[in-house]
């Protein structure tokens, strides 16, 4: 993907034609990860028990997490893409991230490599706390509590969660609705023009790259 692809993805009020709707973008910051062992891992978090982290290292220390919400002409809302930003940095190169043992040569051309989603929604968290979230998703009752808490923050037609999930060093995640839903969604670091990783961006597939240039 380009800059200005993703640039655009971050724009509050930007406008995007689509063959289906007109959307338009609202930015929101919804709590800051915590970032303990420099591993990031992206997944559905109801399904966590096999996530694996992404190889690339990322900072220790707190970082926002973003999310670029389309509101369509029709008053659906759907989040597009869902940011975890390590910095102020600007980003201007991008490569898709990988787990250990998948190799972007591989891939076909209009192929990527991502997780997948069963129920609707993505999440960032610490691969240091994949454990905690996990034995929290395998217990029916605790699963249905952290259901219920996603949906207190619940809008038409999304929601989102920042749960704590180790008081003694405030280990977290944050979950967010995925596009349309279920799917396959890809992953994205950004560096800066000193090679350092800026930021990590999952795109829920909601738009063509062409429908994002200005």
């Amino acid at each position: 993907m380009t800059h200005d692809y993703f640039s655009n993805a971050f724009t509050e009020g930007q406008s995007i034609p689509t063959s289906f709707d007109g959307a338009t973008l609202k930015i929101r910051h919804i709590g800051d990860l915590i970032i303990t062992s420099g591993l990031l891992v992206a997944c559905d978090p109801l399904t966590i028990a096999n996530a694996r982290p992404f190889t690339t290292p990322v900072p220790v220390g707190q970082h926002q997490v973003i999310l670029s919400v389309a509101l369509f002409a029709g008053g659906d809302q759907r989040v597009a893409f869902a940011k975890l930003k390590f910095g102020n940095a600007i980003s201007v190169q991008w490569e898709m991230a990988l787990t250990e043992g998948l190799k972007i040569e591989s891939l076909k051309e209009g192929e990527f490599f991502g997780y997948p989603v069963d129920s609707g929604t993505g999440c960032f968290i610490d691969e240091s706390s994949v454990s905690f979230l996990s034995n929290i998703t395998s217990d029916q009752k605790n699963l249905d509590g952290l259901i219920s808490a996603m949906q207190k923050n619940y809008v038409d037609t999304w929601d989102w969660l920042d749960l704590c999930l180790d008081p003694s060093n405030g280990a977290n995640v944050i979950t967010f609705s995925s596009g349309l839903g279920d799917g396959f969604y890809p992953s994205f670091f950004g560096y800066d023009r000193n090679g350092d990783v800026s930021e990590l961006i999952t795109d829920f597939g909601l738009f063509y790259e062409n429908e994002m240039e200005t």
